[in-house]
Formats: structure tokens, sequence, C-alpha cells
């Protein structure tokens, strides 16, 4: 989703998509209409006659829908074709054929290294903008950091983090939304009582657990949107809970009836790097009920919105969201205002648009000078 958000941004620019993992037209990091995509599985399947039978074959006798590049890695080939160095040689070409690139990972990506290495090699300016939490940067990377043209983050605590290596190569653009347009349009308003909605993966890093304790036979109205490893936990959780209602797995265009349903959205992440629900939360004018994870601090630190907990402390979620429940309706409406028009201000679109442009023109721009 990250990555169609950046793509977005980038109208002023011929941008292409390039993946070292499987991805097909479905894929949730494509825009609509978009045609310049492309992953290293097709590029090797399309120069090997061989691999285009096999993978073919493979897919027919497993009965699968996807794409028949998903299968060039079968008996056949395994046995036949070095996949490494193929995999070099297409991704060594695809840097090579463009003005720029920009990684999108962490830094424990698998193939960053190379991706840094052959950028040098063909002179190409390179943007990453990192995704996840940063855990650990691998040395080899660590060696490797000032050759990216520039680094970008969206967190003050990421660009604390990376300026211990002594790097002036950062810079901070936090989030938007494409799906801005049906979000920002969205009444502002509140039932009563609150309808709490919590939207992500159902994993135990993002509390999920967490959120089913602290509302366990509570009375509270909670709506959750997404699927995981705690789906079968979540489902449980819902039919023994007559207040909790379970939507499964949303697509982008269902984000507005998911925000229409809520009044607070709840984020009880151990670790994020944004996350992109919040910034979804603030276009659609909700509260915002949230862990002092990723981004969070930096984009509410402004507001009135300061409704914060401890996933793992059950006093502190009750304090939080009592707090919130003692407020009067036409507070918490206030408030949700407050939050789109930071939106607006610092998140939108076209803010963050601009920012990514700029970004790629002074690498541009850095590069020719430094050639």
């Amino acid at each position: 989703m990250e990555v169609k958000n950046i793509v977005c941004g980038l109208t002023s620019f011929e941008v292409s998509i390039f993946s070292t993992i499987m991805m097909s037209s479905r894929s949730v990091a494509i825009p609509v209409g978009f045609f310049r995509w492309s992953t290293v599985l097709q590029h090797i399947q399309k120069n090997n006659l061989l691999i285009q039978i096999s993978s073919q074959l493979t897919k027919f006798a497993r009965k699968r829908k996807e794409p028949s590049y998903y299968f060039i890695s079968n008996f056949f080939t395994k046995r036949f074709f070095s996949f490494e160095s193929q995999l070099q040689s297409v991704t060594e070409k695809e840097i090579k054929g463009h003005d720029v690139i920009l990684f999108t990972g962490e830094f424990t990506s698998k193939w960053l290294q190379e991706v840094i290495n052959y950028s040098r090699q063909w002179h190409k300016p390179m943007l990453m903008r990192i995704t996840g939490t940063i855990k650990q940067i691998p040395q080899p990377i660590i060696e490797r950091l000032n050759s990216i043209t520039t680094i970008i983050v969206h967190s003050q605590r990421n660009v604390v983090l990376l300026e211990q290596y002594g790097l002036s190569n950062i810079i901070l653009i936090d989030q938007s939304t494409v799906e801005e347009k049906s979000l920002i349009n969205l009444p502002v308003e509140v039932n009563s009582p609150l309808t709490y909605g919590y939207l992500g993966r159902l994993a135990m890093e993002k509390g999920i657990q967490e959120v089913i304790d602290a509302f366990k036979n509570k009375n509270r109205r909670l709506i959750i949107a997404g699927t995981g490893s705690y789906l079968k936990e979540v489902q449980k959780f819902t039919e023994a809970n007559s207040c909790v209602q379970f939507l499964g797995e949303l697509k982008a265009e269902e984000l507005r009836y998911f925000f229409n349903k809520i009044d607070v959205l709840v984020i009880p992440s151990y670790e994020e790097a944004g996350p992109l629900v919040g910034v979804e939360a603030m276009a659609a004018g909700k509260i915002i009920l949230s862990t002092r994870v990723g981004a969070m601090e930096d984009r509410l630190k402004n507001s009135k919105n300061q409704f914060w907990f401890d996933s793992r402390q059950p006093v502190s979620w009750e304090t939080a969201l009592k707090q919130i429940e003692a407020l009067p309706p036409e507070k918490l409406i206030s408030i949700g205002h407050e939050n789109r028009t930071i939106y607006k201000d610092h998140y939108s679109l076209q803010v963050v648009s601009q920012l990514y442009s700029d970004a790629v023109q002074n690498a541009l721009d850095f590069s020719k000078n430094n050639l």
C-alpha cells in the first residue's frame, strides 16, 4: 500500500514499479490503471523458454490461479538453473535503465546491498524509503549508508536513530492515503454510545490480543477489520460478544464504510513505522486512541487528541477509554475536525506528493552536480 501512495505522488515523473518478490496486477501496491510494473520473476520467465514451459506445467498440475511466473521455482528449474545469478542480472539491468532509483523496504531486505552496489556502479542517484520498524542495520549496509543519496523515514524517532550513524542524508516524509477523497468527505459526528474500531493485521505484535482482553464483556461497541494469524481468536471473540462486529479483510474502497461506522480508532500496536491507518483516521475526522508507537506522537503532538495507553497495562487501557467517554459529544466532534485539519495541512496527497517530487528532483540535481 505504501508503494501505491508513493507512486501516486510522483505524477511529474515517469515511474516504473519493479518488484523482487511475487506481485500480480491485483497487488495493493499497484494503482488502478497503472501499467508500468514488473517483477524479477516475470523477467526470468520471459528470457527462458524452458522456464516458461515448466512454470506453466507446474501451475496446471497444482490447479492454481496465480500467474505462471509465480511457479518458476519448481522441481525442474531447481535442478538446472541458478536463479541467484539471474536475479542479480535482471535487477542490475532495471537499475541501469532508469535515471533514479527509489527503493522501499527495510535495512534487512535481501536485495538492498545489491541495489546500492548497482546504483553506485551505474551512477544512479538512489533514494531509500524505510518501511517497518528499524530494529537493526546489518554491518555491510552500515558501511554503505552514505552511498544512498537520500534516506526517507516517516517518524522523528527514526531520524534520531539514524543520526547516530553520523548521516546527513535523512529526510522525513510521512504517509498519506490514496483513499483521501472518500475519507475526507465523511461527516464528523459521534454515536451514543461510542463505537470503537480496529483496522489492521490480526497479529500479536499489532496488539490484537490486548484489544480482545480490553473489550471482552465490557459492553462497549467494537468493530474489527483485517486478517492474519489471530483470525480464529477474533472470530471466537466476536461470536461470544454481541457488542463486537467482525468485518474480515477490507478492500481499499471499503475503508469509507469502516470509518463511517466508528467514532474512535484504536491503535494498540507494540511496534509500527506509521501506521498508515493513523493518517486514514485523521482524514476521516476520527478520534484516535493509540499506543505511543511509530509516528503517532509526531502526528498528534499539537492536537487535543491526547489519548494514549500502554497495551500491556489493562489499567492504562481503561483510563484512556474513560477519558474519551467522559467528554461531551461536541468536544469529541471538535477534536475530530481538528484531526482532519491537521491531515489536510501536513499529510494530504498534495503535500506528501510535493515532498516526494522535491526529494527525487533534489537527488537528480545532486547526482548531476557530483558526476
